[in-house]
């Protein structure tokens, strides 16, 4: 500073116009004070007001020292957070895949001893029912442990609800009549609750119920069985009226075969009650339920089997009402319907 004082006192044009014009700038430059003699780079203002004001910039500093350490701590702390929430999420991840395995493997295993017990042909083994009857119970008992481990598993619900439709019917085949529509209505229950949270269940549930209806007929409870068979015609026709056009899909093939036998089920309640008319009204609608499943190509075997069942029952139905000739010509189509299968 103090040369560009002395320059400017030897430029003429740019000189202190007194002297006192000069002893000020000194004055101002010892001060530590902006002086006339040149403008002062930024840099230079700055120091001289930090110089000032030490006090407020010490200050000042010391806050953001202490705001940078602690973001740095904060910053830290949240790395390390977020370190052990990976680490967690990992080992529940683990866990539940564990957990899912061995769902499958207990699952496995209540299918492997339903199959055993299904078998028919460890009917003629002496002492087998028995046998078949423990076995039974146990695939039961791990049924009902894994729906309480896998409340809210959708896909372990569908198992375990189907477990128990087929742990009804082999009491069904056992002579177990109550227990059989227990373990029915215990899968028509758990069905119920699918069907709330996806529509496509409805077709399994319509088939449990029908498998209900048929335990009933066994046991003469007629009402109770006509009821079930009404439930599922109900969700059978739902299902059929949403087809839109030619039935194309297997759910369209399903829907329209479970609708045909929930017309041949309440055509059997209504032969067992005497309503003759009623009978045959539902056994021919169950017919023309299946005409689209006959004329596909090719044809669907399951539907050619109920429609030869349909024709038989018509058959009965038109022998005990003396009606020979339409029991005869019944009796030859159900033949030629059955042969198709061979």
């Amino acid at each position: 500073v103090g040369s560009e004082m002395c320059i400017r006192d030897r430029d003429a044009s740019a000189r202190y116009a007194t002297a006192s014009e000069l002893v000020d700038d000194v004055r101002r430059y010892v001060a530590d004070e902006p002086v006339s003699a040149y403008p002062e780079p930024l840099l230079t203002r700055f120091g001289r007001w930090a110089r000032r004001h030490r006090t407020a910039v010490v200050s000042t500093a010391a806050l953001l020292m202490t705001a940078v350490i602690a973001l740095s701590i904060s910053t830290w702390l949240i790395a390390r957070e977020q370190g052990r929430t990976e680490q967690q999420r990992q080992i529940a991840e683990d866990y539940a895949q564990r957990a899912e395995t061995s769902f499958e493997k207990a699952l496995d295993a209540v299918d492997t001893m339903l199959t055993t017990v299904a078998d028919e042909r460890l009917r003629d083994i002496p002492h087998m029912q028995a046998i078949r009857r423990e076995l039974l119970q146990d695939a039961l008992r791990l049924n009902e442990e894994l729906l309480e481990q896998q409340p809210d598993d959708q896909r372990g619900r569908v198992e375990v609800a189907a477990a128990c439709a087929r742990i009804g019917k082999l009491y069904r085949n056992m002579g177990d009549i109550e227990l059989s529509l227990e373990r029915y209505q215990q899968a028509i229950d758990m069905y119920s609750a699918l069907v709330a949270e996806d529509a496509k269940y409805a077709l399994p549930q319509a088939s449990i119920l029908l498998d209900m209806a048929s335990v009933y007929q066994l046991a003469n409870q007629n009402d109770e069985g006509e009821t079930r068979a009404r439930q599922a015609l109900e969700i059978a026709n739902r299902q059929v009226e949403a087809i839109a056009g030619k039935p194309e899909t297997e759910a369209d093939f399903r829907a329209l075969e479970l609708q045909a036998q929930a017309y041949r089920s309440l055509g059997s309640f209504m032969l067992a009650k005497g309503r003759h008319s009623d009978c045959e009204s539902n056994y021919r609608r169950a017919l023309t339920t299946l005409r689209p499943l006959l004329d596909a190509e090719p044809p669907v075997l399951s539907s050619q089997e109920l429609a030869a069942t349909c024709l038989n029952s018509l058959a009965v139905l038109f022998s005990r009402t003396g009606r020979s000739d339409e029991a005869k010509d019944a009796y030859e189509k159900a033949r030629d319907t059955y042969q198709q299968l061979l």
